[in-house]
């Protein structure tokens, strides 16, 4: 490599200026000296320079996302063209782009510029000697062509220093991204003592530290039922269910799946138990079919049909150009929020797991569609255990058990439809809210 070989180069003039004159040895000495800690700073200055920006981009990207994905909000209340979080975020990034643009050409001018000082430092001292008689004039035009090619050697690895500083700068953010710590894995898969099972025994989790956002709970959903998790806004029925799958592990208290504490089985023994379809369902760029096909890899095409079948997505093949080959456009976009979560509920029945975690859509679903999620659940009711946050009156109904959860994350009943509607408390207020809304009508 070209920096190797000049550092080796500048260290062999310099090992072998001192042997012939100590005295000029001691002047590149110390100009080698000078040159390195100069490139210390500038690579500092570098390094300061893209902390200082780093912050504030990050800020403006994700407004600049937010700003596209909320335009349909933005426009219904006419700001489609103002929009101030945005705003404030371009001018705090000028503001620290200016400062860093600063920082980083002091840098660049001392690092660029060390070695050209150090140069001229060292001919005057050279020239200073042989005027006084202590070097004579043949090695002072020695020393001096010495000397030059000493620093371009050490110019061309101060260069190589600066621009390789330039480069590790953001590959450092990829790198911290690479090693942020993982949930420990134990190495081999622990045995499953009661299949299909879920049981969650005194489990809290923070996100922040002393404010819990599941407190305390412990229930068991007993294999091929349906459990119901209802609660208001914030009780933390989604976290619930990703300690479930253990996208976190819980503060204290255990979660077992299939018998077996989730912190004793690998990611692959865990995810092989579990479907898992959320409200917000993401769907590839791709066809509606190579969607579905996503439940489980190697599936074959009359697999496929029938998963999306039982889920009602024949519907949606229908309506399309191109039927089940049509592309769904990137995130889905080309179908709506229901269909998304049909296509979703297709992958949960092809995967086939025996436990499924279902967040119920909270946003109204045209009856065909509503009407086709309703059957999904029941087909995978037969052979799965199913946990459901649920928000329609029929899924409530039809549970084996209702967990409600308060608005600190605990347990405030547990029961059936039947037995908590008959007594006084959260899941009664909850189901009448839920009647009287069902029961009103635009006239």
């Amino acid at each position: 490599m070209p920096v190797i070989r000049n550092t080796l180069t500048a260290l062999t003039l310099l090992v072998g200026v001192s042997i012939w004159n100590p005295v000029l040895g001691l002047t590149l000495g110390i100009a080698l000296a000078v040159i390195v800690a100069l490139t210390l700073v500038s690579n500092k200055l570098e390094k300061k320079s893209h902390d200082m920006k780093s912050g504030s981009e990050q800020e403006l990207a994700g407004r600049i996302v937010e700003y596209a994905s909320c335009q349909s909000a933005l426009r219904s209340a006419g700001r489609s063209t103002e929009y101030e979080p945005l705003l404030s975020a371009v001018r705090e990034c000028e503001r620290r782009n200016r400062v860093s643009q600063w920082v980083a050409m002091a840098g660049l001018a001392i690092g660029g510029m060390s070695a050209q000082l150090t140069v001229v430092a060292v001919i005057t001292v050279t020239v200073q000697l042989s005027l006084s008689g202590s070097l004579d004039p043949v090695a002072t035009v020695v020393f001096i062509g010495i000397a030059l090619r000493f620093m371009r050697n050490l110019q061309d690895t101060v260069n190589f220093l600066v621009s390789t500083e330039s480069s590790r700068v953001p590959l450092r953010d990829v790198h911290e991204i690479l090693n942020t710590e993982l949930l420990p894995v134990p190495s081999s898969s622990a045995e499953l003592t009661n299949p299909g099972e879920v049981s969650v025994q005194n489990a809290t989790f923070s996100y922040v530290p002393g404010t819990p956002v599941v407190h305390d709970v412990s229930f068991t959903a007993p294999p091929r039922t349906m459990t119901a998790i209802v609660g208001p806004s914030g009780s933390g029925k989604t976290t619930l269910f990703k300690l479930i799958a253990r996208f976190w592990d819980v503060d204290s208290g255990t979660v077992r799946v299939g018998g077996t504490d989730v912190r004793e089985q690998t990611t692959e023994q865990l995810m092989g138990q579990l479907s898992m379809v959320f409200q917000d369902v993401y769907l590839y760029d791709d066809t509606l079919i190579e969607n579905i096909r996503v439940g489980r890899e190697g599936a074959t095409n009359d697999e496929v049909l029938q998963a999306a079948q039982l889920a009602g997505c024949s519907e949606i093949a229908e309506r399309l150009p191109q039927s089940w080959e049509t592309r769904v456009g990137e995130g889905g976009g080309r179908l709506s929020g229901g269909e998304r979560q049909r296509v979703s509920i297709a992958r949960a029945l092809l995967k086939n797991a025996p436990i499924l975690l279902f967040d119920e859509a909270t946003s109204a679903l045209d009856p065909e569609n509503e009407a086709g999620v309703q059957r999904s659940i029941r087909e995978l009711r037969k052979h799965a255990t199913v946990l459901v946050i649920a928000h329609k009156l029929d899924t409530v109904r039809d549970a084996d058990q209702i967990i409600v959860l308060d608005e600190h994350g605990g347990i405030s009943q547990v029961g059936t439809h039947d037995e908590l509607v008959s007594v006084e408390g959260l899941y009664h207020r909850f189901w009448q809210a839920r009647v009287d809304a069902a029961g009103w009508s635009l006239v």
